[in-house]
């Protein structure tokens, strides 16, 4: 079934943001593994809370889901729990949430986990992994991660056929796009910025119509082509002119001069 923010109790934000809601929401109904978890989401009415503060988290008292649109989490190696692996997307962290919103035994699974930090993590990081694998996004090791800004909520990561990791998003029509290149072991504060198409070009200056054989155009539609004056040009004249007044300035002195007996040139 597919789903759309109509479908849920959604605070905060903008209209902007729900269309990237529905956005996310249109990209995780294509794990069969999501698209469940946001179904039994429904049945919770769990309020989605929109921010952009960096905080995608639950909370179990209000039953609330805080969610950043513009949020994507950079994975860490499991092997020095220091570099970084990839990014997982803005709508991969909606669906965590998800997961502990709809987990019926999240209020008994505060046991600390070493790598996790508490049990009700650790479950829930196994579902977003196993979304993630079906979406082609990184998998998380741990609970450990950075947030880092992204252009839209399915922008992340994903490895090439040749090995390399890209930022890639989906558009619109459900094609996945690349976007940029991602360096292993980096941290970006942001996602690579889309380019700017450049303006196009200034329309011609309309010319007069032809006027016929023997007669004039009328004034109102004459028109003068004028070229501008080059930077250089103009300071060129202004110096010509500079030089000019200083000969007449010096010229009227020396006629003051010869009329002051005795002052010598």
């Amino acid at each position: 079934m597919a789903h759309t923010a109509k479908d849920f109790v959604v605070e905060g934000g903008d209209r902007d943001d729900v269309d990237r809601l529905n956005q996310a929401l249109a990209y995780l109904d294509q794990s069969p593994t999501a698209n469940a978890v946001m179904q039994r989401l429904i049945a919770t009415k769990t309020t989605i809370k929109i921010n952009h503060e960096d905080d995608d988290s639950y909370q179990s008292d209000s039953n609330t889901i805080n969610w950043d649109p513009r949020s994507g989490l950079i994975a860490i190696d499991p092997v020095d729990n220091a570099g970084s692996i990839g990014v997982g997307s803005a709508a991969l962290g909606l669906a965590h949430e998800a997961v502990h919103a709809t987990d019926e035994h999240f209020a008994d699974e505060q046991a600390c986990d070493i790598d996790y930090d508490f049990v009700a993590e650790r479950q829930a990081v196994e579902v977003e992994d196993k979304i993630a694998q079906e979406l082609g996004e990184p998998q998380r090791y741990n609970h450990g991660g950075e947030t880092v800004w992204v252009n839209n909520a399915t922008e992340h990561t994903a490895t090439d056929n040749n090995g390399g990791i890209n930022w890639v998003e989906r558009n619109p029509d459900g094609a996945t796009e690349v976007v940029g290149v991602f360096k292993p072991g980096s941290y970006p504060g942001s996602a690579p910025m889309p380019e700017i198409p450049p303006p196009p070009p200034p329309a011609d200056v309309p010319t007069a119509p032809a006027a016929p054989a023997g007669n004039s155009a009328s004034p109102q539609f004459q028109a003068t082509a004028t070229t501008p004056e080059s930077p250089s040009t103009l300071v060129a004249e202004k110096l010509l002119q500079a030089r000019a007044s200083a000969r007449t300035c010096l010229r009227e002195l020396e006629q003051q001069a010869d009329l002051v007996p005795g002052l010598a040139r």
